[in-house]
């Protein structure tokens, strides 16, 4: 991966909060991870809940879609290592 805006997901790729601060609906940090095949992990916060999913890329976004609910979250691509969330969460490589 490089460190430009784009994202390449070649391997399994896992995001993590580092910015998680303990408050909210949610008692842990979010994080995400990506496979090659388009699916996608979802973990809202903590890592008891666990939505499965899978994710479109499209220029500096990326969109996580949960297969069970016409619901999904969407991230800035800020670089090949770093994620940032609606709510201004930061997600880097675990």
């Amino acid at each position: 991966m490089s460190c430009s805006k784009k994202l390449e997901v070649n391997e399994n790729i896992v995001f993590k909060q580092v910015n998680f601060s303990g408050y909210g609906e949610y008692s842990g940090a979010m994080h995400i991870e990506l496979r090659p095949d388009g699916r996608a992990f979802f973990y809202p916060g903590g890592s008891d809940i666990v939505w499965s999913g899978h994710y479109k890329i499209s220029g500096k976004k990326l969109k996580y879609e949960y297969d069970a609910f016409e619901t999904g979250y969407t991230f800035e691509i800020v670089s090949g290592t770093e994620l940032k969330g609606e709510d201004g969460e930061i997600l880097k490589i675990e």
